[in-house]
């Protein structure tokens, strides 16, 4: 698979259809069962089920793990539970993926009293500035005299 996205790819969810397909050699499963209605019949009766309808078709979901670094390509590989043969038919599709988003660019700016897990201290608190009088009287000098 081809990572054409920014992301780092880790693990993609991957949808899986199986066509039914009716045997080939049924005609009337292809063209259905030919029936008589007369004209006076309503939309009122109830339809008679044809046991020759196409069957449903079969959709699983495959969560594949893997990597895939942005811009490259890459394998993901998941075992499957059932067999697929070569004479059916079937389509995929990426439902969701799964991954680690680009790193932001770098800041212009470095700073050293960064702790991680905390914001970073403005510039105008780390620099007190021109240092101020303690705003706690100093003890009074016995010695000193009294006016």
């Amino acid at each position: 698979m081809h990572n054409g996205t920014a992301w780092e790819l880790r693990e993609v969810v991957i949808g899986l259809t199986i066509l039914r397909r009716p045997a080939a050699g049924d005609t009337t499963a292809s063209y259905g069962t030919a029936r008589i209605v007369p004209a006076v019949a309503d939309g009122s009766a109830k339809p008679v089920q044809d046991s020759l309808q196409k069957q449903p078709d079969i959709t699983v979901l495959l969560r594949v793990k893997g990597s895939a670094a942005p811009s490259t390509t890459a394998l993901f590989r998941t075992q499957l539970n059932f067999a697929l043969f070569p004479d059916q038919e079937w389509h995929w599709a990426i439902v969701r993926a799964k991954g680690v988003p680009p790193q932001p660019p770098a800041e212009t700016t470095t700073q050293l009293d960064q702790v991680p897990g905390q914001l970073p201290v403005p510039p105008t608190l780390t620099d007190p500035g021109p240092q101020a009088a303690p705003s706690t009287p100093a003890p009074p000098n016995p010695d000193a005299p009294v006016h």
